[in-house]
């Protein structure tokens, strides 16, 4: 997926019964054997949350497959996807299957992260916490789980509603979607999920970061969001 700047695309080669697909509203990206099929933006003027939804939603995208791996752009694949759905995804009732953050203890520190890299506004962080606090307590000292690289059964019933709740909270609160990840997961029984403890850097079937590009403008926040701007507003004028 490549939305909203210049990222890399990490080579693949051909390999039977695979397609690499990539999303893309690029006029003209190096496709290094992915094909390249580009989209519009439910959220023009937000790439960041527009993105989300080819990455959290498949069911609606890729609806002639019925399973899917879904790779960051700058995530190299070391072996056949094929055996890496084997190790993700180790029997039929597994429908969800990804890797543990290897350098995050909670989902508290995953929070102090995101605030701390101006990765999103202070007070939508903190409503966020407030309210994942009050109602999946137990969840924010959990590990989180990593996005970068996730194996699905995307049509199955408890993966779609999974990942709509998982939408729905990032259109509503952070556009990091790893904050909300572990309350889309809440919907899935425990064998529906295999979360693995290998390290997000290297594993036997994957390395990441590969690319060195910048991070497109916008990728970091600075001032106050649109909503407090408003309130301001509100308040100054008595509305």
């Amino acid at each position: 997926m490549v939305i909203g700047g210049d990222y890399d695309l990490q080579e693949v080669k051909g390999t039977k019964d695979v397609d690499y697909i990539c999303f893309t509203d690029r006029g003209s990206i190096d496709s290094n054997g992915w094909t390249l099929k580009q989209v519009p933006l439910i959220l023009p003027k937000d790439p960041f949350r527009s993105s989300r939804d080819f990455k959290i939603r498949p069911h609606r995208w890729l609806s002639g497959y019925y399973r899917s791996i879904y790779v960051d752009s700058s995530v190299k694949i070391l072996i056949d996807p094929r055996d890496v759905w084997s190790i993700l995804m180790p029997n039929p009732s597994v429908v969800f299957g990804a890797l543990n953050h290897s350098y995050r203890e909670t989902l508290v520190d995953e929070f102090a992260a995101v605030l701390k890299g101006r990765l999103d506004y202070p007070e939508t962080l903190r409503e966020q916490q407030l309210h994942y606090q009050e109602v999946a307590g137990p969840s924010m000292l959990e590990k989180p789980v990593w996005g970068g690289f996730l194996a699905r059964r995307h049509h199955n019933e408890a993966c779609v509603e999974a990942m709509e709740v998982w939408f729905c909270n990032v259109m509503r609160y952070s556009r990091r979607d790893q904050l909300s990840l572990p309350t889309a997961l809440d919907v899935l029984a425990p064998h529906e999920k295999n979360i693995l403890a290998d390290d997000i850097r290297k594993s036997e079937f994957h390395s990441w970061p590969n690319s060195n590009k910048p991070k497109p403008a916008g990728y970091t926040v600075r001032g106050k969001s649109r909503f407090a701007r408003l309130k301001d507003y509100f308040r100054r004028y008595g509305l």
